[in-house]
């Protein structure tokens, strides 16, 4: 379990990765929440392994 602090911390520097990210999908024309429903349903799929 994370501290508040912690917890803070991976929350934005995850919030500044998916800035560029979308901004890069939008500069390539590349759907980014298509891709995010692709690695939702991958690690539905594989579960735990997917993290190894």
């Amino acid at each position: 379990e994370l501290c508040e602090s912690c917890r803070e911390v991976i929350a934005n520097e995850i919030g500044a990765s998916l800035f560029y990210h979308a901004a890069l999908c939008s500069l390539l024309g590349l759907e980014l929440d298509e891709m995010v429903e692709q690695e939702k349903q991958r690690l539905n799929t594989l579960g735990i392994f997917n993290l190894s």
